[in-house]
This record gives structure tokens, C-alpha cells and sequence, in this order.
């Protein structure tokens, strides 16, 4: 046996409790220990020694196991070091970048232990990168499909119709879609998101505007149709603005059923005290309060679907809450 000089020294983590005996086991996670058998030396030092070459590594606590993959890939021991296909550096990232914008995965994950021990285990010749760098190599897919969506536009023979909405985060920031629709050469129906971008207030009508055009010009997309402007409503939006309107009538008990649904969704007390009134009831097909939202008229129509459905759940959590104030039989 020899220890390997020309190799980097490795740490390795969570194998070894450090607070026991150098005989004691743990259980080893990592793909590597496949090739690799753990051991303590004369002056209790962990080490990793190779199953087919007798080559042996430095293993202490903390560090990654990717350097042993890559050996145990290239072990003569093996018998199949040398028949992978030299890798593409440059398609490998530009894959990587795909897989985290298709799969929304966050920059880190190209430093997670396990994802790295995967990758060098598929190929002896893979290169670790940093969250920044997958940042950048995103960035630059970005750009690339970019101009190739620019491109497919000016191909396009018809006209392209815009449409735009307004997003709301979680943390309260608003943000500007802008969509393509467009019919191609084959006569398909098309549709594409050109722009999704942070819109800062104030968010009146010049604003709004002025962040559109921006977009626009931004994708080289002029006024067409000989300067005349050709704007069509939301019907969508138009359908909403008539049913919210007529929804005034009912607006006191409308109240009344949202602050009901508001207080049983505020804790998960509440929530099991009404579950265990529907448990009560053979009737009730829906288990949970719907809560409405002020742009969408049918989740208004949903949530006074199912709130009548489970009336009787109502007056039920009205006997042993005190403080859930209930609507009358008449309302």
C-alpha cells in the first residue's frame, strides 16, 4: 500500500463521531464509500483506502467525498477508467442551467454534497462551480434565448398582440407581465412572456404605461397598423368589474360569511374545532372554508358555494366557540 502524493488532500464529513472509539462505525452515505473502505491508522488518523488499488487518502471530518469519486472513476483497479468520452464543459453548464430554471431550483444547488457526488460520479472529468458562477451561466441562457425569441418574432408574417397584468408577491411587490400572442406560419395559435419585471409604485395609468413602453422598446417591438391605436379590453377583467358590482346587493352578509371563513383560517385551533364539526355532519361534501379573493369573481361564487354547504358547521362551531359569531338562519 502506498499513500497517494500527486492527489489534494480530502476531507470527508459525517463520517466519524469524534466522540468515539476509532473501532466504531457509522453509517456512510455517500456513493464513494462503494469504492472506498474507511480506516484509522497507527496514530488514529482516518483514512480512505481504495477497494481496487490499495491507494489510500487522508479522510478527516468536515470535508466532501468528490475527489474519491473521481478516482475510484479513473481506478485502473476498475477496469473501465479510461471509456468515458471527454466531457463538454461548456454543454454541461449550459444543462445545468437548464435544469434550475426549468425546475426553479436555487443557485446553491450546484454546491449541494449530494448533487456534486452524483455529477462526479457520472463523469470523472466534471467540474464543480459556484453559486455564482450558476448565477452568471443563467444570466447568459437568459440572454441567448432572448435573442433567439427576438428572432422568431421578426419572422413572424401577422401582427402581434400584447397583453400585460399586474402580479402580486408575497412580500407585497408588484410586478409587470407582458405577453405575445400570435399566430405562426402554420397557423397555430402562439403565445409568449416576454418580460416579468419588478413594477415599482405609484402604479397609476402613466406609470404603467411608461414601464410598458420601455419593455417594448426593449424587444424592438414598434407601433404598428399606421399609428392607430388598437386596444381591446380584458373582457375577463370587464366580467368581474359587472359581477363585483352586483355583488353589492348581498354586501352585508357577503361581510359576514368572509369574516367567518377569515376566523376559522386564523389558527389551527380554529381549523380543527371545525373540522370536528364537519365530522359531525353526513352531508357536508366539502372538508374546508374557501376564502375568496377581490380580483376573481368566482372564488367569490366558490366560497359562498361551499360556506352554504356547511351552514350547519357554522352553527355547530357557533355552540362551543364564544367568540365566533355566527350568521343567523335569516341571513
Amino acid at each position: 500500500m502506498s499513500i497517494e502524493g500527486d492527489e489534494p488532500v480530502i476531507q470527508i464529513e459525517d463520517e466519524v463521531d469524534e466522540s468515539s472509539a476509532p473501532s466504531s462505525k457509522r453509517t456512510k452515505t455517500s456513493m464513494a464509500w462503494e469504492f472506498f473502505e474507511k480506516f484509522f491508522d497507527d496514530k488514529g488518523l482516518p483514512k480512505a483506502k481504495c477497494k481496487n488499488c490499495d491507494k489510500i487518502y487522508m479522510a478527516r471530518d468536515g470535508g466532501g467525498t468528490s475527489n474519491l469519486i473521481k478516482h475510484s472513476l479513473r481506478c485502473v483497479g476498475r477496469g473501465n477508467g479510461s471509456s468515458y468520452p471527454p466531457l463538454d464543459q461548456e454543454k454541461y453548464r449550459e444543462k445545468i442551467s437548464e435544469v434550475i430554471v426549468k425546475h426553479n431550483y436555487p443557485f446553491t444547488f450546484v454546491e449541494h454534497e449530494g448533487i456534486v457526488d452524483l455529477l462526479c460520479f457520472l463523469h470523472p472529468d466534471v467540474k464543480s462551480i459556484s453559486r455564482n458562477t450558476a448565477k452568471s451561466d443563467v444570466l447568459k441562457l437568459y440572454r441567448k434565448e432572448k435573442e433567439k425569441l427576438k428572432s422568431y418574432l421578426e419572422s413572424i408574417p401577422g401582427k402581434i398582440c400584447l397583453t400585460s397584468d399586474l402580479w402580486s408577491a408575497i412580500n407585497t411587490n408588484q410586478y409587470m407581465v407582458l405577453t405575445a400572442h400570435f399566430v405562426n406560419r402554420n397557423w397555430e395559435l402562439e403565445k409568449k412572456v416576454l418580460s416579468f419585471v419588478h413594477c415599482p409604485p405609484p402604479h397609476n395609468g402613466f406609470k404603467l404605461a411608461e414601464k410598458l413602453i420601455s419593455l417594448l422598446k426593449e424587444w424592438g417591438l414598434g407601433l404598428i397598423a399606421e399609428g392607430t391605436y388598437f386596444h381591446v379590453r380584458c373582457g375577463a377583467h370587464i366580467l368581474n368589474l359587472i359581477v363585483h358590482d352586483g355583488l353589492k346587493v348581498i354586501d352585508g352578509s357577503l361581510d359576514k360569511i368572509r369574516l367567518c371563513v377569515k376566523y376559522i383560517r386564523g389558527s389551527e385551533a380554529r381549523k380543527l374545532k371545525f373540522a370536528s364539526c364537519l365530522e359531525q355532519l353526513s352531508n357536508v361534501t366539502s372538508k374546508q372554508v374557501r376564502q375568496d379573493l377581490p380580483i376573481r369573481w368566482n372564488s367569490t361564487y366558490l366560497m359562498l358555494e361551499t360556506a352554504i354547504g356547511q351552514r350547519e358547521a357554522f352553527t355547530l362551531l357557533s355552540d362551543i366557540d364564544p367568540y365566533f359569531d355566527c350568521l343567523s338562519n335569516e341571513e
